[in-house]
């Protein structure tokens, strides 16, 4: 309701009061300067005049009185309302930032302890590689995208080959025709060990020795397999390149470099991608390209213009694009036809 409403009276009412009062008094002037009517009734009537006048003003000022103290009462409770509305509104900006707080000192927390994971396993593998290690690194760079399913790493200090890939091996296992359970698939992942010995595939098909590496052996164990596998398929020189613990500490440094990756504040990573090998003068080859990661050097996979399956790896090199030599783009060249171009996967 407005003020004006609350504050409204009968305005005839009091005109009135006001004129029957001067009309009173004015008939008791007259009646005594004029008519000479006794002093008693004059005075009467100038009384009785007089008190409507008196009632006239007794109201205008009982009503700005009531007005006045009305507009100060709304005032102040106006003023209340919006101090208790600002200390509201204050209440719940304070309520959601120590939300807010609390959220993020729980997310940091978290991500804290996610790292803290991710560099005791990588860390573990450059000082204690063994089956367990390797397959908790792996599995924690894969889980966050670093990597695929493994990476492919120098095995040699002495020649581009061999390579030797870690990898954890995802397979679908398939029963038996017939059997009850033939509707179940079951997913094995293996931890496997491969060396690569050359680009090209030759008579008898690619040459690439693998070994599942169990925990009940040890790292030298399954390069000793590995090693007897490139002898028996005359692979005498490869075999005598291979070198284990070469091949450990690039393994250690593509995790490293990875999880650092990871870690670091977005535009501060070093790859272009996801890292597929990483080789001994730092050649880098991921899913956007191929880089170095000392020089700068980036070429894309739309600047190398690469076919894909049987064709990529028929085709002859190209050119060497600007900053590598001619003896280090036919090595990379080799190893880049073995991977897609789109989605970089590897052809075989």
């Amino acid at each position: 309701m407005s003020a004006s409403k609350k504050e409204s009276y009968s305005w005839p009412w009091v005109l009135g009061t006001l004129i029957t009062g001067l009309a009173l008094i004015g008939l008791a002037h007259l009646g005594d300067l004029v008519w000479s009517w006794p002093e008693i009734t004059t005075g009467s009537i100038a009384n009785v005049g007089a008190a409507f006048l008196i009632a006239f003003l007794l109201f205008i000022v009982e009503r700005r009185f009531t007005r006045t103290i009305t507009r100060s009462v709304e005032a102040t409770a106006g003023a209340t309302a919006s101090v208790a509305a600002r200390e509201a509104v204050k209440e719940q900006t304070e309520v959601l930032s120590r939300r807010i707080t609390s959220l993020e000192e729980e997310f940091a927390e978290r991500r804290a302890a996610t790292e803290q994971r991710q560099n005791a396993r990588v860390d573990a593998v450059a000082t204690d590689l063994s089956a367990e290690t390797t397959w908790q690194a792996l599995d924690e760079m894969i889980q966050v995208g670093a990597i695929r399913n493994g990476v492919v790493v120098s095995a040699s200090s002495a020649a581009p080959y061999p390579l030797i890939e870690f990898e954890i091996r995802t397979q679908m296992a398939h029963p038996y025709p017939g059997s009850p359970w033939e509707s179940d698939r079951e997913v094995i992942r293996r931890l496997m060990i491969s060396a690569v010995v050359e680009p090209e595939p030759n008579s008898i098909g690619i040459p690439y020795f693998d070994w599942e590496w169990s925990e009940t052996e040890s790292f030298a164990d399954a390069m000793a397999q590995i090693d007897a596998k490139m002898r028996r398929a005359e692979r005498l020189r490869e075999a005598k390149l291979l070198d284990p613990a070469f091949a450990a500490a690039e393994f250690s440094r593509a995790l490293t470099l990875v999880k650092n990756d990871q870690q670091t504040p977005v535009g501060d990573e070093q790859l272009h991608g996801v890292l597929q090998e990483l080789h001994s003068d730092n050649w880098a080859i991921t899913t956007e390209g191929i880089q170095h990661l000392i020089r700068g050097l980036f070429v894309t996979w739309a600047d190398l213009n690469l076919k894909t399956g049987h064709a990529a790896r028929q085709s002859p090199a190209p050119q060497p694009p600007s900053g590598i030599s001619a003896e280090d783009w036919s090595f990379l060249y080799g190893r880049l036809q073995h991977y897609a171009p789109q989605g970089g996967q590897r052809l075989f």
